[in-house]
């Protein structure tokens, strides 16, 4: 079940992005000139906003959580040990390739020691010719373990 809420939650996080920066508050809130200033640049943006949204959800949730892979250390982006998961963050960058994403995506998995793993990609340059087939080949069960890819692609206006 918990698995099913934080797929629900990467899944619907461009809503939430939307909701946040992208929409103007209330005419009336203070908030509204700061939350123009807001936006998501890079890969540690996508992981501090992801993170205050599982939070309330799963308060033991951690960052930036680092353990022994054996041969060196590995840095984990969001933990939640209760279901024996992390989640590790992408963001994609301007001169970024799909091939470089998806190196990245295949040392993770080597490296990562957690049983379910989630690699959430908010492709920001939009790199993933076809996203669906991406998520599909970048996501197994094995062995009751769980590899999810999720990948954003948002809509800028301008």
């Amino acid at each position: 079940m918990t698995l099913l809420l934080i797929e629900k939650l990467l899944t619907n996080f461009l809503l939430y992005v939307e909701e946040l920066i992208q929409k103007a508050p209330h005419g009336k809130a203070k908030t509204a000139e700061a939350l123009q200033q807001v936006s998501i640049q890079n890969e540690y943006d996508v992981q501090h906003l992801l993170y205050s949204v599982i939070k309330p959800f799963f308060p033991q949730a951690r960052t930036e959580t680092a353990d022994d892979a054996g041969y060196g250390s590995i840095r984990y982006d969001i933990v939640l040990d209760d279901c024996d998961l992390t989640i590790e963050t992408k963001c994609t960058r301007a001169k970024m390739t799909e091939r470089q994403l998806t190196e990245e995506i295949a040392a993770d998995s080597f490296h990562y020691q957690k049983g379910n793993v989630f690699f959430f990609v908010y492709d920001r340059f939009k790199i993933i010719r076809n996203k669906t087939a991406f998520e599909v080949a970048y996501s197994k069960e094995e062995q009751g373990k769980l590899q999810r890819t999720i990948g954003l692609q948002p809509i800028v206006f301008s």
